[in-house]
């Protein structure tokens, strides 16, 4: 993995629980055992161009977490102090993306599917999708 994850970041890795055998790998994820919330939507992304960017926004009220199921992709993560690259390209690794942090999907592989496991349903007002906003309100609530 590109990046550490350092642990007083608001965002971490999550190893999701998984067993292998000479059929294939099965992943686990239950609500008492993963997910730092609890979950309300499911969504997942495919067929992404490999030049395109995705999410660019934070929730405002919204905690999720992202799952390469296939190919790989790397995720900005950004609270208005840290700024972070994390790349992902393992289905038994989720990244879990706490409210109020920026994030933005690039450098897609060809074939990638992830899924976004989120704590509330959409709601557009719940987004913020210009990044200087973020950064009045972020910087704002720290005064």
């Amino acid at each position: 993995m590109e990046s550490q994850v350092k642990n007083n970041y608001p965002w971490r890795l999550l190893d999701i629980p998984h067993i292998r055998d000479e059929s294939g790998e099965l992943c686990i994820v239950e609500r008492s055992n993963f997910f730092p919330f609890e979950f309300e939507r499911f969504i997942y992304v495919h067929d992404v161009p490999e030049t395109a960017k995705r999410a660019e926004h934070a929730h405002k009220v919204i905690d999720e977490v992202v799952i390469a199921l296939a190919g790989g992709f790397d995720v900005l993560v950004d609270n208005g102090e840290i700024t972070e690259k994390i790349k992902m390209e393992s289905p038994n690794t989720g990244l879990y993306i706490p409210r109020m942090v920026w994030i933005s999907l690039e450098s897609f592989k060809q074939g990638t599917v992830y899924l976004v496991v989120t704590s509330g349903g959409y709601n557009e007002r719940e987004h913020i999708r210009d990044y200087q906003e973020f950064l009045s309100i972020v910087h704002s609530t720290k005064e």
